[in-house]
């Protein structure tokens, strides 16, 4: 079974913009810490590396990968064939969290070059993309079938 996934671009750098608007006016660091739509090329180029390591972790799924939707919307959209004994009740859970992992990513690098320091801690994002591919390993319980000849027999 083909299972699509869209994230949209726009909301993602939304939400990355108000956690660090937020961090920054509780930190007295308003205008050190808050990304705003200027920071458009630095945000794009975390976003680039965000959605290339979501790529990797999910490429034992051979993921196909694009930057935009059928209504040319930018985001990331990832479409994995799964089994047909995949548990599809997850897929909700999967998109969130691949949205979280990407505003999470983007947010800590944001953070770690607002503060001047090399890199950022891996920690959050990483979590997040174990609970993705834990639920990507999830299969249905087998059902037993009924046969009609095994009801004859325990009449």
């Amino acid at each position: 079974m083909k299972i699509l996934f869209f994230i949209n671009k726009e909301k993602v750098y939304e939400e990355v913009m108000k956690m660090t608007e937020y961090i920054g006016a509780k930190n007295d660091e308003y205008e050190r810490l808050t990304a705003v739509p200027e920071d458009e090329d630095l945000l794009n180029l975390f976003w680039d590396e965000a959605c290339n390591d979501l790529y990797a972790a999910l490429r034992h799924f051979e993921p196909i990968i694009d930057f935009e939707n059928e209504n040319k919307v930018k985001g990331l959209q990832i479409e994995i064939t799964l089994p047909e004994n995949w548990d599809d009740k997850l897929q909700n859970m999967i998109h969130e969290d691949m949205k979280k992992y990407l505003i999470a990513k983007i947010y800590m690098q944001w953070m770690a070059t607002a503060k001047g320091k090399d890199n950022a801690t891996e920690e959050g994002p990483e979590n997040i993309v174990n609970r993705i591919l834990i639920s990507l390993f999830v299969r249905k319980r087998p059902i037993r079938p009924i046969y009609e000849e095994d009801c004859e027999n325990e009449i």
